[in-house]
């Protein structure tokens, strides 16, 4: 780094109090900054959050601020302090440029820029900004017609999923591995072909060719298949295929990809591709090969038996743990029930006995939570917001929903009640409402647990 012979190592604590001393002159206070960016190139600085300080004040006092934090990003300076994306995304709001405001503070999230929780918190915020801004109407979406003093939403409908997909379409777009076409799949091998004889059928997408080895699962609307990529037999992902195609879902994907930790990750199920076309999509995800936790529990069902009590202690604790950092990250999966749960096997040998910090290989072993199409963001919506529709999925409808209440977590909450129950009795959970001493009312299961 250049810099003049006068000023020692930490010369920037000289720029700051220079140029606080003109800061009534906002022509000799530009022209200053102006030769401080001249003066200071090279690598030295470009992490230190005061170097960063005086390039945000250069950009102000200049006023090109696209201009300026496109040179910043591209010398790399503070691209891992949050500081850059917030004065940034609020210039850039401020410019009502909503949809570039928002990829960079998706930019800066996928980063981790730090301190990240001030980011996201930031983030939040602007989301509810924007939506407020961009779109009054939504927020007289109410599935039940009531009027009450919060704001209350059906997340599942088709109307809003739709409206929510067109102002987050820039940011889409730019998400890696999103390919989109406004025409129906016309691919060589038959999509409707494969639910009866899928085996060695060839799926081309894009440059890659797929090897169709299975289907692995099918629902009302999607089937999943287990294919090698490119004919190698140690490269297998799953591919989703739905009608009517669901982007939807490779949105919740990547929310996760930003919003998770390194650390739980794993816990989540992750998606590298998406196809979209007009009558279906296909997502290509993860395969994991060792079955649901649905599976493990008609094991024992077969056999006239219920899991061993450790084990459903276990896999509850999994559940708890992936649902307080799911919903810490403002996310909630919306149907949360055992066919949903992969099971996770460390690929070495555990070498200790389980304790709260998963050390050991702990961490590579568990449960694995798929299937994001009914995902809720609750990022896109104003703060306080509700939601009040019904899942329609018999033995894991909420108490809100069976009350016809509204609702936010309690539908994932719900669920790992449920799970828990059938892990216990192998049967689902039946509810009986009782009065309280205080004239309240509670709920309790009908099954009492073996003593």
């Amino acid at each position: 780094m250049k810099m003049s012979s006068s000023e020692g190592d930490d010369s920037l604590v000289a720029w700051l109090r220079r140029i606080k001393e003109r800061d009534e002159d906002e022509d000799a206070k530009k022209q200053l900054l102006e030769s401080f960016t001249k003066l200071f190139q090279g690598d030295k600085y470009k992490t230190d959050i005061r170097y960063l300080k005086l390039w945000i004040l250069y950009a102000d006092s200049c006023g090109e601020f696209e201009q300026i934090y496109s040179i910043m990003e591209a010398k790399g300076i503070g691209i891992y302090h949050s500081l850059f994306y917030e004065a940034y995304a609020t210039y850039l709001e401020i410019q009502r440029k909503l949809c570039e405001a928002n990829a960079v503070y998706l930019l800066g999230l996928s980063r981790k820029a730090q301190p990240l929780a001030k980011l996201k918190s930031m983030y939040t915020n602007f989301i509810n900004r924007m939506l407020e801004i961009a779109d009054p109407s939504v927020k007289t979406i109410n599935s039940g017609g009531k009027v009450s003093g919060k704001r209350s939403f059906n997340p599942w409908s088709g109307r809003l999923i739709t409206k929510l997909l067109e102002k987050l379409n820039k940011q889409i777009l730019k998400y890696k591995g999103y390919n989109v076409s406004t025409k129906k799949y016309s691919g060589k091998t038959c999509l409707s072909s494969l639910r009866n004889a899928a085996r060695n059928k060839l799926l081309d997408l894009g440059s890659i060719k797929y090897h169709i080895k299975g289907c692995s699962g099918e629902g009302a609307f999607a089937q999943v298949f287990k294919a090698h990529v490119d004919g190698r037999s140690d490269d297998i992902v799953a591919l989703k295929i739905q009608r009517p195609a669901c982007p939807w879902e490779f949105y919740m994907y990547r929310q996760l990809d930003v919003r998770i930790s390194s650390e739980e990750r794993s816990s989540f199920g992750s998606a590298w591709k998406v196809h979209v076309y007009s009558d279906c999509s296909i997502l290509v995800c993860d395969y994991v090969e060792h079955g649901t936790l649905q599976d493990v529990i008609n094991s024992y069902l077969v056999t006239g038996q219920c899991m061993d009590e450790v084990l459903c202690i276990y896999y509850t604790i999994e559940l708890l743990r992936m649902l307080e950092a799911l919903h810490y990250a403002g996310l909630i999966h919306g149907d949360v029930k055992p066919d949903n749960l992969l099971i996770r096997y460390a690929s070495e040998e555990i070498s200790e006995e389980w304790n709260p910090s998963r050390m050991g290989g702990w961490k590579d072993q568990g449960l694995c939570l798929i299937d994001w199409g009914r995902g809720i963001d609750t990022s896109l919506f104003p703060c306080g917001t509700e939601f009040e529709a019904d899942s329609k999925t018999s033995s894991f409808r909420c108490i809100e929903m069976q009350e016809k209440r509204p609702w936010t977590f309690q539908v994932d909450t719900y669920g790992v009640c449920v799970i828990a129950h059938m892990m216990l009795h192998g049967s689902y959970m039946e509810l009986v409402k009782q009065a309280s001493p205080d004239g309240d009312c509670f709920y309790r299961p009908k099954a009492t647990v073996k003593r």
